[in-house]
């Protein structure tokens, strides 16, 4: 995929998210320096996009998975988790590969944004790029 399809194509699979009546939960990942995370935005982005800006965690499903334990710790907020050892492996290794990101220095600590910024920045990027494509 070329780079100035990649925003259209992720916007385009968010808005489709929207709609889906399959509501997945959104993942918060606590980090082992405490700081805190919406790993899966694409979700959580949908979701804004479907319920409105003002959308409160309360509102969607979502789980918790905590790296201040000695193992990894999951809140499984009203069942949000299935469960079955599967599910909860995944959950753990996408929550991990946050940690490890930060760990490496990949996602730094010292950048933070709210999630509402970042979706109204996704939507202006995707305008900027139906633009650009036009003129080509």
């Amino acid at each position: 995929m070329k780079e100035e399809e990649r925003v259209p194509f992720e916007y385009n699979k968010i808005c489709e998210m929207s709609k889906s009546l399959n509501l997945r939960p959104i993942r918060i990942v606590i980090t082992s320096n405490r700081k805190i995370f919406v790993d899966n935005t694409h979700w959580a982005i949908a979701y804004m996009k479907r319920f409105g800006q003002d959308i409160k965690l309360s509102d969607v499903p979502f789980y918790i998975v905590d790296f201040n334990f000695e193992k990894p710790y999951i809140v499984d907020v009203k069942g949000t988790v299935i469960k079955n050892e599967q599910d909860i492996k995944r959950a753990v290794n996408a929550a991990g590969d946050v940690e490890e990101r930060i760990q490496k220095g990949w996602r730094p600590i010292e950048i933070s944004y709210l999630l509402g910024d970042f979706a109204i920045e996704l939507e202006k990027q995707y305008n900027l790029t139906q633009i650009n494509l036009m003129d080509k």
